[in-house]
């Protein structure tokens, strides 16, 4: 063969050789990318699980609020019907105890 031959041989040779490696590393980048998908894909996930765990978390938190506005809606509601029962109470206590005075000093002056 003559050196012409033979540096047309090598130079093909040469050739085929790079286009295997870009092939190969197209192979690597297509990987690469279908990797990157699924990552994505799988943050997406995650994303979307954490945002359902914070809106469940906001409607119980909405819920206590709201059972604690009705306990202290109940309780301010209620706070003048107990005063006035106190209020009787206090009343019936004073009544009797008067009574009780006003018996005392009756037995005392019989």
């Amino acid at each position: 063969q003559s050196d012409y031959e033979k540096a047309i041989k090598v130079a093909k040779e040469d050739k085929e050789k790079e286009a295997k490696a870009l092939r190969q590393e197209q192979i690597e980048a297509e990987k690469a990318i279908e990797a990157a998908k699924e990552a994505a894909k799988k943050a997406e996930l995650v994303l979307n699980e954490a945002k359902s765990d914070a809106e469940q978390a906001m409607n119980k938190l909405a819920q206590i609020e709201a059972a604690i506005k009705n306990e202290f809606m109940k309780k301010t509601e209620a706070a003048p019907q107990i005063e006035a029962h106190d209020a009787k109470r206090d009343a019936k206590i004073k009544a009797a105890e008067h009574a009780k005075s006003a018996a005392e000093e009756e037995a005392k002056k019989a």
